[in-house]
Order: C-alpha cells, then sequence, then structure tokens
C-alpha cells in the first residue's frame, strides 16, 4: 500500500529529536481534546472529532481555537452550522 510506503519513508527522515516531539505532541493534543470535553460537557472522541475536522491545513493554535469555538457555539445552543461559522478550517 503506497501510504504505508510514504509513512515509512517519512520515518526514515525524521530524527530522534522528531521522533520525541511527535510522541509528546499525541499526549499534549489528547489532553487538550479531555479538557474540551470536560469543559464542553462531551465525550473526549467528539472534542477529538472536532480537532480532527478542523484541523487539516490549520496551525494547531488557530486549530485548537476554533474547535473551542465550534464547542462553545454549539454547547451555547447552536445548530452544527453555527459552530462551524467562522472557523477558518
Amino acid at each position: 500500500m503506497e501510504y504505508r510506503r510514504n509513512l515509512a519513508d517519512w520515518l526514515k527522515l525524521a530524527g530522534p529529536d522528531e521522533i520525541d516531539a511527535g510522541k509528546r505532541w499525541y499526549r499534549e493534543a489528547n489532553a487538550v481534546a479531555q479538557a474540551m470535553a470536560v469543559k464542553h460537557g462531551v465525550t473526549v472522541e467528539t472534542a477529538a472529532g472536532v480537532i480532527a475536522v478542523l484541523s487539516p491545513q490549520c496551525h494547531w493554535h488557530d486549530n485548537v481555537r476554533a474547535a473551542e469555538s465550534a464547542l462553545a457555539t454549539y454547547r451555547a445552543g447552536g445548530t452544527p452550522s453555527d459552530a462551524a461559522a467562522g472557523t477558518s478550517a
């Protein structure tokens, strides 16, 4: 499968610092999703899903801000369309 070969090629290029940073990022991203879940009364899977949907071509800080906004809007009674309005994703 091509995606496996692509991933293997990327991993060969990564140094130890990059591998460590990647491992830390996943732990940190999970902590962000857990905090959002508690704050907005949703499951961790929902919070992570909102983050993931908004993430393509988006810087992490902007991604987290957009996800916070979307979850807050939805929790306040907005529709999913309301929650997505104004996001840069």
